[in-house]
């Protein structure tokens, strides 16, 4: 990993953590007037930090690997993705931008609530540990 790769990786590794943080406090003190404006913004700097993380490490997976460490880079890129979508959810979160769309009956809100509403938690869960397993995996391949 060159230099200049490392430090986007951790700028928006750090992006990604602080903004996920941020977010989960403006919910629970949604009383507050800096809660509010967080909420508006932070889903944007989370969807950059992500971003840049998964540039980064693209960028430093190596295409002369053995078959498993193929196999482990596109898991990580599977993380990356899932990353990605979690930042998007925490987007229509805050902005509700496919709710009218969905949500045009019961029906629809019930659909809205099950598939949308804070299940960014649940893809950023998932990227989360597919990271840990594939960042363990692919250090202990490098090694052998």
């Amino acid at each position: 990993m060159n230099k200049s790769n490392g430090i986007v990786m951790l700028i928006g590794g750090l992006l990604m953590v602080i903004s996920t943080g941020l977010l989960v406090a403006s919910m629970l003190m949604s009383g507050h007037d800096w809660a509010s404006v967080a909420a508006k913004i932070v889903p944007w700097t989370y969807i950059i930090g992500s971003v840049a993380y998964v540039v980064a490490q693209r960028r430093d997976a190596t295409d002369n690997g053995t078959l498993t460490l193929r196999r482990l880079y596109s898991i990580q890129l599977v993380s990356g993705i899932c990353f990605v979508l979690a930042g998007l959810l925490m987007v229509e979160n805050v902005y509700h931008f496919l709710r009218p769309l969905i949500a045009s009956s019961i029906d629809g809100y019930f659909t809205y609530i099950q598939f949308v509403h804070n299940n960014w938690v649940v893809l950023l869960l998932v990227g989360a540990i597919l990271q840990m397993y594939t960042t363990h995996r692919i250090t202990s391949e490098m090694k052998k």
